[in-house]
């Protein structure tokens, strides 16, 4: 006998074959186990819900028409499907496209080694679902950054330079009042552009610092010099000066220097006295004194005992 399975009624689709030389038959009536003679039924010959008939031959004649077979067939993928029990032996190639939706998924079940490389897009990702965690160190740029979205409290306090600075981009607005120190301005970097009109006070002028390239001139008048502190060196040869002295003492008896007869200083001259030191009981003075027969100007020296007292007589145009 043969026994052959078609996917049609009548059509040439061969999809299988079976021979049994010998079959037992009693009274018309035979058994045979389909498959178990040396052609087993392939697994996915019962597949997709499609019909399928099976055609019997004996000795040489075709039994008509060909008789569909029923559920007897399909049992088989059922069989199959119970005794499936492993593990990762379902692949993407046997489920259908867009079959599996999140339900179908376990939650937190998805890990990066089931994600495609470069296939989660924004789309994808919930709003504020990304944190500084899940991005790496360094991978971040000025591209993947909105334009002027960076405020103070994005920045680490410390964190911007000079270099991140653009030169000439810094203005008054942007300095914090009354915080530029020395220390910030460069050696020579201001100028009297920068400095306001009358605010330099005496308070702001080193000791010692003001040299005659300094002074405007005819800047400096009588009501700017301390008093008795103008001495001979002081004054130009061109003035014409006479200097009596230094005459001094540190004894309380005065004591006399006998600088000429009269007149003292010439026509036109003035005379000045210059002393180191003054309080009670101690002076410096110039007078004149008749001693016959003429008059005799004295530079006067007195101390009170403890101080040494130097006078200076000067004549000057």
């Amino acid at each position: 006998m043969q026994f052959r399975i078609y996917g049609s009624i009548t059509g040439a689709d061969l999809l299988w074959s079976e021979s049994w030389p010998a079959v037992v038959v009693r009274d018309g009536v035979f058994s045979v186990l389909l498959g178990s003679d040396g052609s087993p039924i392939p697994p996915g010959l019962f597949t997709g819900g499609a019909s399928r008939y099976l055609e019997v031959e004996i000795e040489g004649e075709v039994l008509t028409p060909r008789q569909q077979l029923g559920a007897v067939g399909w049992s088989a993928r059922a069989e199959a499907a119970r005794d499936v029990d492993c593990v990762d032996c379902i692949d993407g190639s046997k489920i259908a496209d867009g079959s599996v939706s999140g339900a179908d998924v376990q939650d937190g079940s998805i890990a990066g080694a089931d994600i495609a490389n470069r296939s989660i897009s924004s789309a994808d990702v919930a709003i504020g679902g990304i944190t500084g965690t899940e991005i790496a160190d360094g991978s971040v740029a000025g591209a993947d950054i909105a334009d002027r979205s960076i405020s103070t409290v994005d920045v680490a306090l410390g964190a911007i330079t000079g270099s991140e600075i653009a030169d000439g981009s810094i203005t008054g607005t942007d300095i914090a009042y009354r915080s530029i120190t020395s220390a910030d301005i460069a050696v020579g970097g201001v100028s009297g552009t920068e400095i306001a009109d009358g605010s330099i006070t005496g308070g702001d002028i080193a000791n010692f610092s003001i040299g005659l390239a300094n002074l405007a001139t005819a800047s400096v008048n009588g009501a700017k010099i301390q008093d008795h502190s103008i001495s001979a060196v002081d004054l130009s040869d061109a003035f014409g000066v006479t200097t009596y002295g230094p005459w001094g003492t540190s004894s309380t008896t005065e004591r006399l220097l006998n600088i000429g007869g009269h007149p003292f200083c010439a026509l036109g001259q003035t005379k000045l006295v210059n002393v180191n030191d003054n309080g009670t009981n101690i002076w410096c003075r110039v007078f004149l004194q008749y001693e016959s027969p003429n008059w005799v100007w004295y530079l006067s020296a007195r101390s009170n005992g403890y101080t040494t007292v130097t006078c200076e007589a000067l004549c000057v145009n």
